[in-house]
């Protein structure tokens, strides 16, 4: 089912709209690169535009999910559908955020305390706890867009849906990873047939000189140049571009063929209620 889903989202790439989302998400990453090596108030501006762009990028990242949800990928419906599921992907991105960031300190926080070195403690939680947990609620926003579920709904439906299709989930995750070596690949190859004179230098360099350089990639910058942060923030555009476009698309077509029939979970004897909720967000329960 992930290539399938992936061949449909190609096709439907052919709808210039949605290309938007991964338009906006490479001027973001290119601006970022930029401001990150332009001395110090670069790096002011470099943690601006992340802020900027988690608070901008839900609007989009929801009328992609509308189009593909209506089949109308005219901007018009775009606009709309980004409009109005735009607090539903925001605020449990938020929360899940919020959530990770808190986790991450309590279980660190006595390491910290301690003075001992917590990169490890930080990889061992990262893959132990945090990433299966990432991967149960990773379709929280298309749930929310899809499904029309609220904050704790959303991520709730992502939990069923994925223990519900296990094989389906691991085949995304599969084409996804692919999907993301393929273009790394090729990004990596052009950056760095582009720059290979500025990168010279690295053939002489010896054990000593190259960990330096992976700990400190300022110095990678400092001797590429201008020139080299011009070429790596055109290519960073280029590459969040393309994936950024087919991500969303592939996720999405990807929930609506494969787990949005999963039927909601109930215990034995138990049948889901029936109701909606309206503009203040009382329950009222279909009779």
């Amino acid at each position: 089912m992930g290539f399938q889903s992936l061949h449909k989202a190609l096709v439907l790439l052919g709808h210039p709209v949605l290309w938007i989302p991964g338009i906006l998400a490479g001027l973001f990453s290119a601006a970022g690169i930029h401001f990150a090596f332009s001395g110090l108030e670069g790096a002011f501006y470099s943690e601006r535009v992340v802020i900027f762009s988690l608070v901008v990028m839900p609007l989009f990242i929801a009328g992609v999910y509308g189009a593909v949800k209506t089949d109308d990928y005219s901007f018009r419906n775009f606009v709309k559908q980004g409009i109005s599921g735009y607090f539903r992907v925001l605020l449990p991105t938020v929360l899940i955020m919020s959530a990770a960031f808190l986790f991450m300190l309590i279980v660190t926080m006595p390491v910290l305390i301690s003075g001992a070195s917590s990169s490890l403690l930080l990889a061992s939680v990262f893959i132990i706890f945090f990433l299966p947990l990432l991967l149960v609620v990773f379709f929280y926003d298309t749930a929310a867009i899809f499904e029309d579920k609220k904050v704790f709904e959303c991520i709730k439906r992502s939990l069923e849906a994925s223990f519900a299709r296990p094989v389906q989930i691991l085949g995304f995750y599969a084409v996804l990873i692919l999907v993301m070596l393929v273009l790394f690949t090729g990004i990596s190859m052009v950056w760095s047939g582009i720059l290979a004179d500025q990168f010279e230098p690295l053939l002489t360099m010896n054990e000593t000189e190259l960990n330096s350089l992976a700990q400190n990639p300022e110095i990678l910058f400092g001797m590429i140049g201008d020139y080299g942060v011009f070429v790596t923030s055109v290519i960073s555009f280029i590459g969040t571009l393309l994936f950024t476009a087919l991500f969303l698309v592939y996720k999405a077509v990807f929930y609506r063929d494969v787990l949005m029939d999963v039927k909601t979970v109930t215990g034995p004897g138990m049948t889901e209620t029936q109701g909606e909720y309206d503009e203040k967000g009382r329950w009222y329960k279909y009779s």
